[in-house]
């Protein structure tokens, strides 16, 4: 049975829609159950998103990170289900329940990296104007998150697959969220290739730190350093630090040359926007200067 997909104003009206021609059941994030497939940006329960306008109806308070600016619950939109023309983040183009521009990279990458959890079988655009769209998956294995019960062996292996190919996150993504209990990446979209060295720490940090801020009992199954120091040592293991012989430095020398190194990487601000990206990455070095301080 075919499925109505509303679509609101950024003010809560509603504004226009599409049909999808699967009988939908909504399931977490942007993701929605279809029999044996599954729809990915066909609308979402409306909880909240970012906002730079501290005035926006709705604010809670500051976003967890600081360029995402305030959390808002807007009156207007709680309680609808469906696609809202507003920004889920403000550095992204999706709108809230969409799929934006930078979601079309899960189509390459999906292709080509060696684990990832989806294939893509359909790319529809709804909306031509500002390139909104939904993607047909198909998953690979059981569509299960890393966290709780997630193969610890399989998440190095995914781990040492992506320093050794040159796949990375971003290292400020909660990365953890996008992986697999077996061991694969189901949002490949933000995935880049590079072998620079900042890159592929920032990759094993985006990983470690999640999870060791979202399920620190198993993350302790990985290591008991903190996680800077414990990516740094991972990349050791990868003969990717061979001419840092870690082995000779200090815990706190290691730190100090891990966070160094990890905010000249890429973070999620500048998938889209590299200028903003560039702002963003010198604010968290000078964060990052006086946190040394602190160490």
């Amino acid at each position: 049975m075919p499925s109505e997909i509303p679509v609101y104003s950024a003010d809560g009206k509603l504004v226009g829609g599409f049909t999808v021609p699967h009988d939908l059941e909504y399931e977490s994030g942007r993701t929605s159950y279809a029999g044996d497939v599954y729809c990915k940006g066909v609308g979402v329960p409306y909880r909240h998103h970012c906002t730079l306008d501290a005035l926006a109806p709705g604010i809670v308070g500051p976003s967890e990170v600081f360029y995402a600016g305030f959390v808002a619950e807007d009156p207007r939109l709680v309680g609808k289900h469906g696609i809202f023309q507003q920004r889920y983040q403000p550095y992204f183009s999706d709108w809230i329940g969409a799929c934006g521009p930078k979601e079309e990279k899960i189509i390459p990458n999906s292709k080509h990296f060696p684990l990832s959890a989806v294939d893509v079988l359909q790319h529809v655009i709804w909306d031509t104007a500002n390139r909104q769209s939904y993607y047909v998956l198909r998953y690979k294995g059981a569509r299960e998150k890393f966290i709780p019960n997630g193969d610890p062996d399989a998440l190095v292996a995914l781990l040492k697959t992506m320093v050794r190919f040159g796949w990375n996150f971003p290292w400020d993504k909660t990365a953890i969220r996008d992986i697999t209990a077996d061991g694969q990446v189901s949002d490949v979209a933000d995935m880049f290739r590079s072998k620079k060295l900042s890159h592929q720490l920032g990759t094993v940090y985006a990983v470690f730190y999640s999870l060791n801020k979202l399920a620190r009992a198993q993350y302790r199954g990985f290591s008991t350093f903190d996680p800077i120091t414990a990516s740094m040592l991972f990349l050791g293991e990868c003969g990717v630090l061979k001419h840092w012989k870690l082995k000779n430095m200090g815990h706190k020398e290691i730190q100090v040359h891990g966070y160094k190194l990890l905010v000249s990487g890429n973070t999620c601000a500048g998938i889209e926007d590299k200028e903003f990206g560039r702002r963003v990455q010198e604010e968290y070095r000078r964060r990052m200067i006086r946190s040394i301080e602190d160490i």
